[in-house]
């Protein structure tokens, strides 16, 4: 049976339009495209009963002049406005709510009279509210908008020097020496290391805000927060421990403007986010690590669609915006296995040649070593400052199979005056003065997954640098 139908001049609380695409990545060795189901999409509408500002006593009056005094024996509904919808052809909008019909409107309409609603003073008493729902479906964006890359690094694929080449790095010599300290002391802790970027179309409205709204990995025991530091960027956020899923989470992440990845598009990433987990134990026993990623693109829909809304009277409504959003929900599966396999690993060698001269002639005898085992240099900047001191950075590279097998050189050298006493016979104390030094080699090493080939070369390279500098100790 259809319900009466009657008119108010009422106007909703709120009117939003949410759009959900879930996609699922599993990071792996030979990992395939993310596969997406089925987006969703929702409208939501709320009228309250509030007998002020939405469904106001002039609306009761509206109601109640039109139904009399008599009680009706069918459910009557009150159309309050309706919604216009505009560039919906991405969704299946027009079928679910039969706009072909309407002229691309919807029409709002609320229950007035019914089993909840069964007393005049429901309209208005503030203690009911009408929530219309309708669900629907999004076609798939053409192309792929988001990207998500999670590693597993630990003190052995920790880089100290994040800055490449050297040169566009760190420019003080303190803040070199500073961050290879930093490399020498770094704890046994796990780390994953999070980054997402976003493309979205170039007609998206330029306060577009993409933001990361929820993270969650799923988590094999109940773990102290003490243990698990959050580091976004220079900032540190909290973390949660939920144990309704059990896992960790946070969120409220914003993604900022880059340089776009294409043509067409508006492209945003996250800053580097790192999960530092100080006792790593249970997790080494996973087979893989699972998670979620919610973001955010509040005033956007993928499908285009536009709405507006007009009130019991046919006025577009202007106390409020329609809201539209899109949610990308990525549901992460990393194999820990290959993920620790295909490590960066930075190992870390420092030599120290006591009675070695630093000079140019040592600088020649270190580009030799690195050429000799097929090294070739691709970027160095001197930090050298007066005759005592050579301070110097280098960066080579080699091919290593399909990969490249990176190494960077930081000299520090120091030149410095010595005596030499010498007792002659009948007790006569002889004393010369001569040139010598000290000169300190740190060695950085960066190749992906294979650790043997990185070391053996690494120790090569300091074994021919043994050799050559052994035979060029000062004279005494």
């Amino acid at each position: 049976m259809t319900n009466k139908l009657v008119y108010a001049r009422a106007q909703p609380e709120f009117v939003s339009l949410k759009e959900t695409y879930r996609y699922k990545l599993e990071i792996a060795r030979n990992q395939a495209p993310p596969r997406i189901h089925s987006p969703e999409g929702q409208l939501e509408i709320a009228v309250p009963y509030d007998g002020q500002r939405y469904f106001s006593r002039l609306a009761c009056a509206d109601v109640e002049h039109q139904l009399g005094s008599t009680n009706p024996a069918v459910d009557v509904d009150a159309q309050v406005g309706h919604v216009l919808f505009n560039a919906y052809g991405r969704t299946d909008l027009k079928r679910v709510l039969d706009l072909g019909s309407h002229y691309d409107t919807l029409p709002i309409r609320v229950p007035v009279v019914c089993d909840l609603i069964h007393q005049p003073a429901h309209l208005y008493d503030d203690q009911h509210a009408a929530l219309i729902r309708h669900t629907y479906r999004p076609e798939p964006p053409e192309v792929l908008p988001i990207s998500v890359s999670l590693q597993v690094m630990d003190e052995e694929s920790f880089d100290p020097l994040p800055g490449q080449p050297l040169g566009a790095g760190p420019t003080e010599w303190s803040e070199l020496l500073r961050r290879l300290k930093r490399h020498l002391n770094f704890q046994p802790d796990l780390i994953l290391a999070l980054s997402i970027h976003l493309d979205l179309p170039e007609s998206a409205p330029a306060h577009v805000a993409p933001r990361i709204a929820r993270a969650v990995f799923d988590w094999p025991t109940l773990t102290s927060l003490r243990t698990i530091e959050l580091v976004v960027g220079a900032a540190r956020p909290a973390v949660q421990y939920n144990p309704a899923r059990p896992g960790i989470e946070w969120g409220e992440i914003k993604l900022a403007p880059v340089e776009r990845a294409r043509a067409g598009v508006k492209s945003f990433a996250s800053p580097p986010i790192w999960l530092r987990i100080g006792q790593p134990g249970e997790l080494y026993r996973q087979a893989e690590l699972t998670g979620t990623i919610e973001l955010v693109i509040d005033g956007l829909l993928f499908s285009g669609t536009q709405l507006r809304v007009y009130d019991g009277v046919g006025a577009q409504i202007t106390s409020f915006a329609p809201t539209l959003s899109t949610e990308l929900q990525v549901d992460l599966s990393l194999r820990l296995d290959d993920a620790f396999a295909r490590r960066t690993l930075v190992p870390y060698q420092s030599l120290v040649f006591d009675e070695v001269i630093p000079d140019e002639l040592r600088m020649a005898d270190i580009y030799v070593a690195l050429r000799d085992h097929g090294f070739q240099i691709v970027h160095e900047q001197s930090y050298t400052d007066g005759d005592d001191v050579l301070r110097h950075t280098m960066q080579a590279q080699r091919p290593a199979g399909p990969d490249t097998l990176e190494l960077w050189v930081i000299v520090d050298g120091e030149r410095y005056a010595t005596e030499r006493q010498a007792e002659l016979p009948g007790g006569q104390i002889y004393t010369s003065t001569f040139t010598s030094g000290e000169l300190r080699l740190h060695m950085i090493g960066k190749l992906q997954g294979n650790p043997r080939e990185l070391t053996r070369t690494m120790n090569a390279i300091q074994a021919d640098l043994c050799d050559r500098f052994a035979r060029l100790r000062a004279k005494r």
